[in-house]
């Protein structure tokens, strides 16, 4: 008896505990809940719009999302409050308590903690942007938070242009986000200020400073901020650049002298996109050719620029043949020997060595240039010998032909464009070149990338002939383009009137 009686008391003990634990808890939700205050909240359907906001987070939230349509401005105060609500200290240190002492879930599941505060201001600015201009009663919780630094600042700022096309706060944000070293914020204000069109004019001077920056990402975000807010401005500056190619030549020639490997990359590729007016860079890209431990793509890159030189850059077609003469030297001959190419008949000294590759049936190797199409040293010979003296390619024909039915898209139509210089076709294969560019243009893959930049310099190789490309080509100038400097060339190989008229090479040039 002594036992269950002992036994009995210690149940009553802790049911006490239970209970008294239970009955502080009610008590502290309940001053939480009392300092929270009484709001007035919309109903629909006979649920409160707290009851709907909830079901926001669930995986088919679209019952709730018309509950809040249906509501309109009248749940506007609520979403507002829900924006600047911000859990109390008192409930913080409940919850922490509670969360150390394994507290019922159904104890913290009810207290307001920071994870579910953040994730409901996302919902409610989301809604408060559906609600349009009708919303203007939200745009001083907006601009707080657009200017706070909780993560909702663009969410915010687009949400307040949404509603109230208001200039000045929207420059001022933009102004901040800008003046920031983060390129994150850069590129979002850019991106949004492209977006307001000729309302950012004020912010003008910016986005000329931009255009010019050492970031390519943000130049061409600039760029295209620039041609929707002020496309006069853009068309001036594009003419100022090409009114000083001196200038830019110098520029670009000091980056490839004392700048890494992409600045180099980048100003090698300005070059071959000036063309013949920056031949006083010859020199210097021919010492990138020469240099034993220059990166493969540099050495492309400056191949290509110097085959864009034309006759100025006859100086180094004889340095050209004897790089091309060293033993063996494959991982060069797919940038040297198309740059031989393009000098034309200016290049006929090479034909005799040309005429030797022919027999070198190996496909070339080289890790670094693993994306670009795979070829032999005699195709490019025999591709060179198109170029430069077609009436002696008889020994070149039987390769270009194989190649011409090749599975390599690529490949074949370079062999066709060769047939066709050489005479063997009576018209380049412009039909499927197109049509090929407009299929994998929105392909991001590294391979894709380079076999369409090969197509579009083909377009190039054709010249005049391909003029009903042109529209396709000028759509590939846009600041995005993956391919706006072989674009750029290729027009200008095509038409150089059309080239100048759209204001080529323009920021092209820019180092």
């Amino acid at each position: 008896m002594t036992n269950t009686g002992s036994t009995t008391a210690s149940n009553r003990i802790r049911l006490r505990r239970r209970a008294v634990w239970i009955a502080a808890a009610i008590a502290v939700l309940t001053i939480i809940w009392l300092a929270g205050g009484f709001d007035w909240e919309p109903r629909y359907q006979g649920k409160l719009a707290s009851a709907w906001f909830t079901e926001m987070s669930q995986p088919f939230p679209q019952p709730a999302e018309a509950a809040f349509k249906a509501m309109g401005t009248n749940a506007l105060p609520f979403l507002i409050r829900t924006i600047k609500k911000e859990p109390s200290s008192i409930a913080l240190r409940f919850l922490s308590f509670a969360n150390r002492h394994d507290f019922l879930q159904w104890v913290t599941r009810w207290l307001p903690n920071e994870v579910r505060i953040h994730n409901n201001r996302g919902i409610a600015i989301n809604l408060i942007g559906r609600l349009g201009p009708d919303a203007a009663l939200a745009l001083p919780a907006l601009k707080t938070m657009a200017k706070s630094t909780n993560g909702f600042e663009v969410l915010s700022w687009e949400t307040a242009w949404k509603i109230d096309r208001n200039t000045n706060f929207a420059l001022g944000i933009l102004t901040n986000w800008m003046a920031t070293s983060n390129l994150v914020g850069n590129a979002r204000g850019l991106q949004e200020l492209a977006l307001m069109g000729p309302a950012g004019k004020p912010l003008e001077g910016l986005l000329m400073d931009a255009v010019a920056d050492q970031n390519e990402i943000i130049r061409n975000l600039a760029e295209e901020a620039l041609s929707q807010v002020d496309s006069n401005a853009l068309n001036e500056l594009k003419q100022q650049l090409n009114e000083h190619v001196v200038e830019n030549t110098a520029r670009l020639l000091s980056a490839i002298r004392q700048g890494g490997d992409k600045a180099k990359w980048e100003a090698l590729q300005a070059l071959a996109a000036i063309g013949p007016e920056s031949h006083t860079a010859v020199e210097t890209l021919v010492e990138v050719l020469r240099d034993p431990t220059e990166a493969p793509r540099n050495k492309m890159a400056a191949a290509e620029a110097l085959g864009e030189f034309g006759p100025e850059a006859q100086p180094a077609i004889s340095e050209l043949i004897a790089m091309n003469q060293r033993q063996p030297h494959y991982p060069d001959w797919p940038c040297l020997l198309p740059a031989l190419g393009r000098f034309g008949r200016d290049a006929e000294a090479a034909v005799p060595m040309l005429i030797q590759l022919l027999a070198e049936k190996k496909p070339l190797k080289n890790e670094e240039l693993s994306g670009y199409p795979s070829v032999s040293a005699s195709f490019l010979a025999a591709e060179a010998m198109s170029r430069i003296a077609p009436e002696k390619s008889s020994n070149a024909i039987p390769v270009l032909q194989e190649a011409s039915e090749s599975t390599e898209e690529s490949l074949r139509l370079r062999a066709q464009v060769a047939l066709w210089r050489c005479h063997v076709l009576s018209e380049p294969p412009l039909i499927w070149l197109t049509a090929i560019i407009e299929r994998r243009r929105s392909s991001t893959s590294h391979w894709s990338i380079l076999t369409i930049k090969s197509l579009i310099e083909l377009l190039g190789d054709i010249g005049p002939p391909a003029r009903m490309a042109l529209p396709l080509l000028e759509r590939e100038l846009a600041p995005n383009s993956y391919f706006r400097h072989a674009a750029a060339i290729a027009i200008r190989r095509i038409d150089p009137d059309e080239a100048r008229r759209i204001g080529l090479p323009g920021l092209l040039a820019l180092p």
